[in-house]
């Protein structure tokens, strides 16, 4: 099946493989095709020329290099301080944040019952379904039976 980049796949194989590296896994080719594919259209039209140069090689006279990188966009999960399962047995306790200036969480119980203690204070209790907003340098869920749930950071 041919598409709009295989021209310039082809040429990126030609200039690497004269270069003496080779190209020829079909894992990378996709991976490829795949970054392409995620910078979008226009592409140039017939194949281009390419080679590839030393970096520490000085150019010649005249000669413009560029040099061109294909990059993915970085896909960054939630950080993982800021959302979160909870998972406690009877009388055990989690930490859901521990900074040095306040945050806003929100606390939710899917299972059990969770006390809720901020900067060293217990605040609330919440059962099933229940969730609670907090704000703390510290705040923790203690459970008041086997318990789990969520937090996210607001």
């Amino acid at each position: 099946m041919s598409d709009e980049y295989d021209d310039l796949i082809d040429a990126v194989q030609q200039a690497l493989g004269e270069a003496g590296v080779r190209l020829d896994s079909p894992e990378l080719m996709e991976e490829l095709r795949s970054a392409l594919t995620e910078l979008g259209s226009p592409l140039p039209v017939g194949k281009p020329t390419l080679r590839v140069v030393d970096p520490d090689e000085p150019a010649a006279p005249a000669t413009t290099v560029r040099t061109v990188k294909l990059t993915r966009p970085v896909q960054r999960p939630p950080a993982a301080s800021n959302v979160g399962r909870i998972t406690v047995a009877a009388g055990a306790w989690q930490t859901v944040f521990r900074g040095a200036q306040s945050r806003p969480y929100r606390v939710a119980v899917d299972v059990g019952a969770l006390d809720i203690a901020v900067d060293g204070e217990l605040v609330e209790r919440i059962g099933p379904g229940q969730t609670v907003d907090v704000e703390g340098a510290l705040i923790r869920v203690q459970g008041a039976e086997a318990s789990s749930g969520t937090y996210r950071r607001l």
